[in-house]
């Protein structure tokens, strides 16, 4: 190889270097950023390396995920009065098994606990359950094997669903983000 192919081939992984540290992002690219969301009525940490994502729902008030895509979070609210937060987990785990693209294997039992708030100025402690669940998810014909991460919390007027997720085998460091975020939430009515 002369010196001009090789020099050609350095500036070619120059420039792809160049792209992938510098190249196009979603409009918010998190590095333990804290994002604002739900009408400011959330706040939540995104480790380094996840992005905002098109939620492709209407009721989905935010969502975000890994750039590989292996792993993602997001948020919906429901008014408060349609039910306990029992019932809309119940009611979340169930619609797994209604579409066709998810297959639940195991559904571990609800845990509860408290998301962090404000509240007229003062902290404040909402009630929570968190659940996790593994199952199969189809998409474009392939099967991928997956670990749902399930949160509710209950602000009084609004009731908050978080879902996150990410591949099977689980990797210790994308389990450890995603507990990381669903532990930064903060919640005001």
């Amino acid at each position: 190889m002369g010196a001009g192919q090789r020099f050609f081939i350095r500036w070619v992984f120059f420039l792809l270097a160049i792209f992938v540290v510098f190249g196009p992002r979603t409009s918010i690219q998190a590095s333990g950023k804290k994002v604002i969301i739900a009408e400011k009525k959330i706040a939540v940490t995104l480790p380094l390396g996840w992005y905002e994502s098109d939620p492709k729902r209407d009721d989905v008030e935010a969502g975000f995920n890994t750039r590989d895509n292996r792993s993602s979070i997001f948020f919906r609210s429901f008014d408060g009065v349609n039910g306990t937060m029992q019932d809309l987990m119940d009611l979340t785990i169930a619609n797994f098994d209604v579409d066709k693209r998810f297959y639940l294997k195991k559904v571990d039992d609800y845990k509860t606990g408290q998301v962090g708030g404000i509240l007229d100025g003062a902290e404040k402690k909402w009630p929570a359950i968190f659940s996790q669940a593994e199952g199969v998810v189809r998409k474009e014909g392939l099967d991928y094997e997956m670990r749902f991460y399930l949160l509710v919390f209950d602000v009084g007027d609004r009731v908050y669903f978080v879902q996150a997720s990410t591949t099977l085998p689980v990797m210790v460091g994308r389990e450890n983000e995603i507990m990381e975020m669903i532990r930064s939430i903060v919640a005001k009515p």
